[in-house]
């Protein structure tokens, strides 16, 4: 979409559709390649169209997008469990999906891997950034993740191994940062 290819990139929504009609994301996405705000082009009508495909009123197209959003809400009233298994739910999900265009923001399985993480359980933290990266390969947050997980889990030559695929990702980043120090720091060890 970033490149005005609308046309190809409805389509590989509609390929994510098709793999999992109930995942709110895609049918989002194909909304907005009907939007050309760039030429002055908006067909809200298609848009529409695309969104009561997932659902027939906002209710019902809010309530297929919940997982992820209720993992966030039980996290933040301390609802531990409630949130660790809308986590695992939407990393179930997220596996049936074909990647398609760029990684969207929350990523159910860098989130349970962070919730892991705090949680002291870096063995199962670091399968979960293992499967974030075989879904989206070299993603910055779930190297930095991985590489936190296995130095907890006193997987020295893991970490650096983490730490140095994310230093290459991060050549050009800014030096007197907290996270590329870290991260320089880690490649060494």
């Amino acid at each position: 979409m970033h490149s005005f290819t609308y046309y190809q990139a409805a389509e590989s929504f509609r390929d994510a559709e098709r793999a999992d009609s109930s995942f709110a994301l895609p049918y989002w996405f194909e909304a907005f390649t009907h939007s050309h705000i760039l030429w002055g082009e908006e067909d809200t009508t298609a848009s529409y169209q695309v969104l009561s495909r997932l659902g027939a009123t906002p209710e019902a197209r809010l309530s297929k997008a919940a997982t992820q959003l209720e993992a966030l809400v039980a996290r933040a009233r301390g609802e531990k469990q409630l949130a660790m298994d809308r986590l695992r739910s939407a990393a179930v999900r997220e596996d049936s999906l074909p990647p398609v265009g760029p990684p969207s923001w929350l990523i159910a399985h860098e989130l349970l891997g962070a919730r892991l993480s705090a949680d002291g359980n870096s063995r199962d933290a670091t399968a979960q950034y293992e499967r974030a990266l075989a879904n989206i390969p070299n993603r910055s947050a779930a190297l930095l993740g991985l590489a936190r997980a296995r130095a907890a889990s006193a997987d020295r030559a893991g970490a650096r191994d983490a730490y140095s695929r994310l230093l290459e990702n991060w050549r050009h980043a800014d030096s007197d940062l907290p996270a590329p120090m870290e991260v320089r720091r880690g490649a060494m060890k």
